[in-house]
């Protein structure tokens, strides 16, 4: 689903903004084929050191795109569970739970992936609690366990 989720944003001239990992850098590239060209790609390693950097560094993209003209942003932005302690693991839920209400208001579509089989249980549970929306087997359906920020992070 990412790919075409990348694909798509190119084709609607969106700025489009893949933050994965540097294997599925690659994987994507391949995947889109010339499309790639029109696909900003960053290492997540780079920007999710720690969530207030990484919300730091999101926004400084998207403001310098918007600013830049842009209309709308697209970004694929792939979390990093794997080596996360228990702690971590809570600041980074309470991260993709809070960037809901950071970017309520802008022009943008941000998507998660997540391979729920490489993932501890206890992040793919706390995914449906932070996400409005999930997509399994290509079906984008709304979260019935997704919790409001405040409520969640409080």
């Amino acid at each position: 689903m990412a790919a075409p989720f990348l694909a798509e944003g190119v084709e609607r001239s969106e700025t489009v903004l893949a933050l994965v990992s540097r294997e599925k850098i690659e994987f994507l590239r391949a995947r889109l084929g010339r499309d790639a060209r029109r696909v900003e790609f960053v290492e997540s390693a780079t920007w999710l050191t720690a969530p207030a950097s990484a919300l730091a560094a999101i926004k400084a993209f998207s403001n310098e795109k918007l600013e830049g003209g842009a209309a709308w942003i697209r970004m694929l932005g792939e979390p990093i569970w794997e080596g996360r302690s228990d702690s971590e693991i809570r600041q980074w839920t309470r991260f993709e739970s809070l960037i809901n209400l950071v970017f309520a208001g802008w022009p943008m579509s941000i998507v998660c992936p997540y391979d729920v089989g490489s993932v501890q249980p206890e992040v793919v549970r706390d995914t449906r609690l932070t996400h409005p929306h999930t997509i399994e087997r290509g079906e984008t359906a709304r979260s019935p366990d997704y919790r409001d920020p405040g409520d969640f992070v409080l």
